[in-house]
């Protein structure tokens, strides 16, 4: 039974490419951080912290829900953007890479005053994108659904098929201009949460939290991080 538990482990060790010291990184694509082309202000944060420590850093994007599950499946070492404690089980660090500007998506004709409004016995219908989770960090009662894009929640408010959309603000802002629903919806703060990166489960992934605890205040200190930030005149910097 012992040589079968080393031999998987070193199974789930290869898989991941600890050996090899490759981190694998996943996310959804949202511009200016997590670029398709492997550029962006996250993953040139993940690159200073890791490749610092003798990591090679491989990126792939894909769908939020699905970069979560290949964390959860020990399929990749992490996935960006996650807000703090989202997952049980996940290894989540203490110092965030970004803050994200939560907004409620509604009418443009209907007012909207903070998050007793989104309360399910006002008998409002609330959505947000599948697997953001935004109910472990609204303490109301809301009658929500999961959509699979941020278009879709925003078709739908413009739609009244629901009342109220909640999303980042750098996602909700551009698309309502793209999909030319302006006059149709508005959006109003909510709540501003930690994004952080959700590490694989387990030692290895307390591992890397340790690392990245440590090694982001020194390279705030020794003036790299910064410059990472300005090169994409990224609104939010984590350190003051």
């Amino acid at each position: 039974m012992h040589l079968i538990r080393l031999l998987l482990a070193s199974a789930l060790i290869c898989a991941l490419g600890a050996e090899s010291k490759v981190l694998k990184v996943v996310s959804e694509s949202w511009e200016g951080a997590t670029n398709e082309d492997g550029t962006g202000v996250y993953f040139d944060v993940v690159r200073a912290v890791f490749e610092s420590e003798g990591y090679t850093v491989e990126f792939k994007t894909m769908p939020y829900a699905r970069a979560v599950s290949e964390v959860e499946a020990g399929k990749a070492h992490l996935w960006l953007g996650s807000y703090e404690d989202e997952v049980e089980g996940i290894n989540f660090p203490k110092q965030e890479m970004d803050i994200d500007s939560v907004v409620a998506v509604h009418a443009k004709d209907k007012a909207f005053s903070g998050a007793a409004d989104l309360a399910k016995a006002s008998g409002v219908k609330v959505a947000w994108v599948r697997d953001y989770g935004l109910d472990g960090y609204i303490d109301v009662e809301m009658d929500f659904k999961e959509v699979n894009g941020h278009d879709q929640g925003l078709k739908m408010v413009a739609a009244g098929r629901i009342d109220y959309f909640l999303d980042a603000e750098v996602e909700a802002e551009p698309l309502i201009e793209e999909l030319k629903l302006g006059d149709k919806v508005a959006m109003t703060h909510l709540i501003d949460l930690k994004l952080l990166p959700g590490f694989v489960k387990g030692p290895e992934g307390a591992a890397l939290v340790e690392i990245w605890d440590r090694r982001m205040p020194q390279l705030h200190a020794e003036g790299v991080l910064k410059p990472i930030y300005d090169k994409y005149d990224y609104a939010v910097y984590p350190f003051k």
